[in-house]
């Protein structure tokens, strides 16, 4: 895997009608991720993160998989609640999710 130069402000992302619930999952996904992808492509990867989990959107089976495989450490190691665990479920397999 490649490393990136992780030393820029993930706090100039947040959104003015952000909540802190919806700003910390996604801050803490780009915290863990920002030395292993661009700061465009993370931004974007975090996005989607919050907005499967958040609004349930739902995106391209590849996009849905990385986050996936992204989000798994995170959700067990810092967000370890049943609507945590959903949505690592439903970016897995979305097709599960209620519409």
């Amino acid at each position: 895997m490649a490393y990136f130069d992780g030393n820029w402000d993930v706090d100039k992302y947040r959104e003015e009608h952000e909540s802190d619930q919806h700003w910390l999952l996604r801050k803490a996904f780009m915290e863990r991720w920002k030395y292993f992808y661009s700061e465009e492509r993370l931004v974007c990867l975090a996005r989607v993160f919050t907005n499967i989990g958040f609004l349930g959107c739902k995106y391209p089976m590849e996009i849905m998989q990385e986050v996936s495989a992204l989000s798994k450490e995170l959700i067990a190691l810092q967000y370890n609640s049943d609507r945590a665990l959903l949505l690592a479920a439903w970016c897995e397999h979305p097709e599960t999710r209620p519409t």
